[in-house]
């Protein structure tokens, strides 16, 4: 993990300075929704955060493959998957290499 990633201690900071949450209260505020979205993906259902992303489960249906060694045919077996699409909001800030602070702050 490089060192300027988003991890969940900097989240929960995050949400203590701008909420004056202890972080503990903070710990759970991220823990829920954390716990939320797993359990809505698990269901089946998916998670639609406008201007940021979805995401949903999507079945793969099993199709034939291949050993690369033997080059002998095997059945690879229908499997779930996560998608993940990044919205055209996003997906513009990235391309453009806004800076951080262009970023509007009351989305964090």
């Amino acid at each position: 993990m490089t060192k300027d990633a988003l991890t969940r201690a900097s989240i929960i900071q995050i949400l203590r300075e701008r909420l004056s949450l202890s972080a503990k209260e903070s710990s759970q505020i991220l823990e829920g929704i954390l716990d939320t979205m797993v359990k809505t993906l698990a269901s089946g259902k998916s998670i639609n955060l406008e201007g940021l992303f979805k995401m949903k489960v999507e079945q793969t249906p099993s199709r034939p493959g291949r050993n690369p060694k033997t080059g002998s045919y095997v059945p690879i077996k229908s499997r779930k998957r996560i998608s993940v699409s990044i919205s055209k909001a996003l997906r513009d800030k990235i391309l453009a290499n806004a800076p951080a602070e262009d970023l509007n702050e009351d989305s964090f």
